[in-house]
């Protein structure tokens, strides 16, 4: 149970303009279906359908009637109502309901919804509030509190947002090798990951939780900005270094020296068959070579990866490229 639909964010003070209502909720519909596609079911509580959208405006009534002052596109209005009457109702499923007076970034409230995934986050189960995108103090990471305990409480208004939940599920949920490298699909969903990395988290050098968040501060930075910054510094190592440094980490390629080191060059070429992205089996075939790094530490535990390598789905030949992560080690011979 990781999604749940949170109320309160459909709760506005006054009808919005069918324009942004519109856009908000072709936007929710999309971030449902983002999270269906990774086989997870929706969550919502048994009041979903009678929150007010508005004063005297009913959910149900923006939804299934045909509002004077609310006209919504029909094929907008299917979408959601599929995507809602597929929700699983949260209620008779959680043992031992907490409080619904909750706080949301100290803001007294009842949301019940936000109680259960603040409740759920707070026993380390990673779970996140689904919202519509209306609302900015129903936006982000939230400190939301019940009695003593407080927790950080993702509540997500677009797709874009999840990798940032997912990232979260390895210190919420103290995630060990293996559970690591599973979440790393979705995590860094732009990123390819060579098979059996999770047995490569014993060459790091340090403790495993403690090297763990920094691996997460890496590649998260890779997937979110590496090929970008790397197109438009014009595919220049040195000028890309520098632009990366800018997001916190040190990353560059081998030295001429390393290079010109037939031996040392040997321990950083992978042949790499197939990879898995998020739910599809990629084809590689060749042998690639992650000369490219990240510096974990000034000396010592890098990350090596090629920059884009072109992988296929299996009975295409339409390829596209990815940053592929090949190698986690605390150094490689030079």
């Amino acid at each position: 149970m990781r999604f749940f639909v949170e109320e309160t964010s459909f709760t506005l003070p006054s009808l919005p303009s069918v324009g942004a209502l519109e856009k908000s909720l072709e936007t929710f519909v999309a971030l449902v279906e983002a999270c269906r596609a990774k086989d997870e079911d929706i969550f919502c509580g048994p009041g979903l359908f009678e929150v007010e959208v508005a004063p005297g405006v009913a959910l149900y009534q923006v939804l299934y009637e045909s509002l004077p002052a609310l006209k919504l596109d029909e094929i907008t209005l299917k979408s959601d109502q599929l995507a809602l009457s597929r929700c699983v109702d949260w209620d008779g499923r959680i043992d031992h309901l907490p409080d619904p007076n909750v706080s949301i970034e100290g803001t007294l409230t009842v949301a019940p919804t936000a109680a259960v995934v603040h409740a759920r986050v707070a026993s380390a189960v990673g779970a996140a509030c689904l919202c519509l995108g209306l609302r900015t103090d129903r936006s982000g990471e939230l400190a939301v509190g019940n009695g003593a305990q407080t927790s950080t409480v993702h509540f997500l208004t677009e797709k874009a947002k999840l990798p940032a939940f997912y990232r979260s599920l390895f210190e919420v949920e103290n995630l060990d090798a293996d559970a690591y490298m599973k979440n790393a699909a979705h995590a860094f969903p732009d990123i390819a990951f060579v098979p059996g990395l999770a047995s490569q988290f014993s060459k790091f050098t340090g403790k495993y939780r403690d090297v763990r968040p920094k691996v997460t501060l890496h590649l998260g930075t890779l997937n979110d900005h590496f090929q970008r910054l790397f197109k438009e510094n014009g595919y220049k190592p040195h000028e890309t270094q520098g632009a990366l440094g800018a997001h916190g980490i040190d990353a560059s390629p081998e030295s001429p020296k390393t290079r010109a080191s037939s031996d040392a060059m040997k321990k950083r070429k992978i042949k790499v068959d197939t990879v898995r992205v998020e739910n599809r089996d990629l084809i590689v075939g060749e042998v690639v070579t992650c000369e490219w790094h990240t510096k974990i530490e000034p000396t010592t535990n890098r990350i090596h990866f090629h920059p884009g390598v072109q992988i296929r789905s299996a009975g295409t030949t339409r390829p596209e490229e990815r940053l592929m992560v090949g190698i986690f080690a605390d150094h490689l011979p030079i």
